[in-house]
């Protein structure tokens, strides 16, 4: 692999969002096991406008992080896929969602980061359902 090694700086060259609200879509998730035992799925948000600032965000599935599982999946429009127990990385891919963000304090010499604090619908987006009276069949 050929790199420049001037580009290795302290933050990676990496931009934050100033705090407030975004229109995110999701642009990557992935199924994984957390440092806990439990079932998430990464997600990678990308905000409108703002192309190549991406805040990553974890949805765990344990009984303390429930809520934020709940919340995503009512701001994304699929609580109808919540409500059956199983959410897969293609439920989530490319959803749209408005997002509150935060900068975190960077611990142990990492840098500041983005985080999500708040999820809310994306007022042009309608909620997909299976069981949706709208398909004409």
């Amino acid at each position: 692999m050929n790199f420049n090694p001037t580009d290795a700086t302290e933050d990676g060259g990496r931009v934050l969002l100033t705090p407030g609200e975004y229109l995110m879509t999701v642009r990557e998730a992935e199924e994984r096991i957390s440092s806990k035992g439990n079932p998430m799925i990464v997600i990678e948000l990308e905000a409108d406008g703002h192309r190549g600032t991406v805040v990553r965000h974890y949805l765990v599935a344990s009984p303390g992080s429930m809520y934020r599982v709940r919340d995503f999946c009512a701001a994304a429009g699929i609580s109808a896929t919540f409500q059956t127990g199983r959410l897969s990385e293609a439920d989530i891919r490319g959803r749209r969602v408005r997002c509150k963000i935060a900068i975190e304090e960077g611990l142990d010499g990492y840098p500041d980061q983005n985080r999500v604090i708040e999820f809310m619908p994306d007022p042009n987006q309608v909620a997909s359902s299976p069981d949706d009276d709208s398909i004409p069949f």
